[in-house]
């Protein structure tokens, strides 16, 4: 029998338990994005890196479940059988697994994203939608009892560790144009197979302060990578590619112009 027409309060310990998984999730999205940058993913999505994501995910998940399941048999309607605001985690959890198939099917279909493409692709901006909404979960149930209850760290800490992990989603999806670096951004224009012009340029994020690093008529560039102070970038350039392997060699440039 349902005798309970509201949503059962929520505790400290369930508060900062999904205080706690909002920030694992987070150290997990940063650690796959270390493996990115580092070239470890091996353009395969069955890694060990997208495993501790999408395994903190899914204990998040599993430990709503077992929340859930327990309120119904204490009598709780499914609409109120967790506390305030994690239905909203809960929902989050589903958009970041369903997520996590578009992201297979898109790597499948694609190909592992490189540089700015990795965080504006739309089965990633999917993913971050759904850490959000697991996120805000937390806020919503901090806020809800706000003022009801003593404002001490033990109960207004899981909020702290939600909003943490909301700013690092939020750093981490547009660190292309964060303020701490000075925005330089790597482009490589050209060349196609036969042409008699490519180069390679460095760009601010805003567009603005084109610099052309290189000329590389006749050239392909592969696996551009920047230095942390963005001042130099390193190519690999081989001869275009005629349908053979044709041998490489590694440059260093400057961002600002010249060397190599």
């Amino acid at each position: 029998m349902r005798t309970s027409a509201v949503s059962p309060p929520s505790s400290p310990a369930f508060d900062w338990t999904m205080g706690v998984f909002s920030l694992l999730i987070m150290i997990g999205v940063f650690q796959d994005g270390w493996a990115h940058n580092h070239g470890l993913v091996d353009q395969s999505f069955l890694t060990p890196w997208h495993a501790i994501l999408y395994g903190t995910m899914a204990l998040t998940g599993l430990f709503l479940l077992g929340a859930g399941l327990r309120n119904l048999r204490r009598g709780y309607a499914f609409r109120n059988g967790l506390p305030f605001g994690y239905w909203t985690s809960a929902l989050g959890v589903v958009v970041f697994l369903l997520g996590g198939v578009f992201d297979f099917w898109w790597h499948s279909m694609f190909g592992i994203e490189v540089d700015i493409e990795g965080l504006i692709s739309p089965s990633h901006l999917t993913l971050a939608f759904g850490g959000m909404l697991v996120f805000a979960g937390t806020l919503r149930s901090i806020g809800a009892q706000y003022g009801s209850q003593e404002r001490r760290w033990r109960s207004l800490g899981p909020a702290v560790l939600a909003s943490i992990a909301v700013l690092m989603l939020l750093g981490f999806f547009t660190q292309y144009a964060s303020p701490l670096g000075d925005g330089t951004m790597l482009g490589i224009l050209g060349p196609a197979h036969g042409t008699a012009a490519g180069s390679l340029y460095a760009v601010r994020a805003d567009g603005s302060g084109q610099t052309r690093i290189a000329s590389l008529a006749g050239h392909d560039v592969l696996g551009a990578a920047v230095s942390p102070d963005a001042k130099l970038v390193a190519v690999r350039i081989q001869p275009a590619n005629d349908g053979q392997l044709p041998p490489s060699d590694l440059y260093i440039y400057k961002t600002s112009g010249g060397g190599g």
